[in-house]
């Protein structure tokens, strides 16, 4: 089966601040249900691997389709609470790699690309 790596941020505010960011749910949701339609597999990581979290503003701009996927308990687990560590990836395994955005992006993406 075809797969694609999407990673994603462990960052769960801006920087120093209290306010919370993470994954805008949307950047992953859109991707992930138009890849899946054309027959991928998809697998997640961050750059800490676990725990994803949400930037809180995103749930209200997610669509229908966006929220049907967030509310399957198995995109809840792999996407967002257990993602695999970088050290778990097998590079061979996948023919694309796609970045999920969100504010949280800024902090862990520069640092561990």
């Amino acid at each position: 089966m075809k797969k694609i790596l999407v990673v994603e941020t462990n960052q769960t505010s801006y920087g120093q601040r209290a306010e919370a960011t993470g994954l805008w749910l949307g950047e992953n949701t859109e991707f992930v249900l138009a890849v899946q339609a054309a027959s991928y597999q998809v697998d997640y990581v961050g750059p800490k691997g676990g725990y994803v979290p949400l930037d809180p503003r995103s749930m209200k701009y997610a669509d229908a389709a966006s929220l049907a996927l967030y509310r399957q308990p198995a995109f809840q687990r792999a996407a967002l609470a257990q993602t695999m560590p970088p050290a778990a990836v097998r590079p061979q395994d996948y023919i694309a790699i796609y970045y999920a955005g969100g504010h949280g992006v800024m902090w862990d993406f520069p640092a561990d690309a």
